[in-house]
């Protein structure tokens, strides 16, 4: 019997210890990130750094588990930063919002996260994650009514 291989669309949001705004050379980390996931055989769709996070969609190689690929991610990552000598004592915040996507969303997911820069203009990082959440448990209590 032939076995069949789903791959994942799969958002991730990481943020830095407590929000501080330090991510500098954010399209180079953003070609950084690209590279590294194409090399794990992940298949990149967009990725959005800004000062404080970073936004990642990507198909996940289905061979590999999400938290291997983030732990290793986040490791890679905090290398490449550190070597610029004015961001030694950079650290991630040890949580991550990560979520499946409905491969037909995938547009509006890719526009939503295309106008981050605009949206932090107008809302904080802590309001993002509050939505992340909220959203979250919307999808839980919906979840439960079919129960």
């Amino acid at each position: 019997m032939k076995t069949c291989r789903i791959q994942l669309l799969i958002h991730v949001h990481v943020a830095v210890l407590y929000g501080k705004a330090c991510i500098h050379k954010c399209r180079e980390l953003e070609k950084f990130i690209n590279l590294f996931l194409r090399n794990k055989y992940h298949q990149p769709v967009l990725t959005t750094v800004l000062k404080d996070h970073i936004h990642c969609l990507f198909f996940l190689n289905p061979e590999t588990s999400l938290t291997a690929c983030m732990h290793e991610l986040m490791k890679v990552i905090r290398s490449e930063i550190c070597q610029d000598p004015d961001q030694v004592n950079f650290l991630w915040d040890p949580c991550y919002y990560a979520s499946t996507c409905n491969i037909q969303d995938i547009e509006d997911i890719i526009r939503e996260l295309s106008q981050q820069n605009e949206y932090h203009n107008r809302f904080s990082y802590k309001d993002e994650q509050k939505k992340l959440l909220e959203e979250m448990l919307i999808a839980e209590i919906v979840a439960e009514e079919y129960e």
